[in-house]
């Protein structure tokens, strides 16, 4: 289960400070480097490309350019700042990605796209999948809208 999604603290100068809560009533038992969330988002003017973040439960985590469902940019360099925590219940990743690395400013009235996904794995039961877009990873044309306002 993907838990609370909250954004907080939107600038024009930083993508909105993300948290994710993924729920576990058995983290003791997550087989590390199985367990991930995934964030997805795009800017107006990316189409059908976007950006790919995965922060896994041990706190390692990397940044995709990805231009296709098959076409990827692994030397994209993130300077996104990231921490993951993990409590008796649930391990939170909190993200703040710096948007001059992406190309565009978080601007009011702007609409982005966005996923949030999670993979996860306790001992050795099969892999589970989701994610907020009815189970698809990516495809910006699935993804649900993020639209920045004045209010901060």
């Amino acid at each position: 289960v993907i838990g609370i999604i909250r954004a907080d603290l939107i600038t024009d100068d930083v993508l909105p400070g993300t948290d994710v809560e993924a729920m576990d009533d058995d983290i003791g038992n997550l087989k590390e480097g199985r367990n991930q969330v995934e964030i997805f988002y795009s800017y107006p003017d990316m189409a059908e490309r976007c950006f790919q973040m995965i922060v896994a439960s041990d706190g390692k985590w990397f940044v995709w350019k990805r231009n296709s469902a098959t076409a990827v940019d692994k030397d994209f360099k993130s300077v996104a700042q990231v921490a993951v925590r993990r409590l008796r219940d649930r391990w939170v990743a909190e993200v703040a990605i710096p948007t001059d690395e992406i190309g565009s400013k978080c601007l009011p009235g702007q609409v982005w796209k966005m996923n949030v996904a999670r993979q996860r794995q306790i001992g050795d039961r099969n892999r589970e999948s989701s994610s907020c877009c009815n189970g698809i990873f990516y495809g910006p044309g699935n993804f649900v809208n993020l639209k920045f306002t004045e209010n901060k």
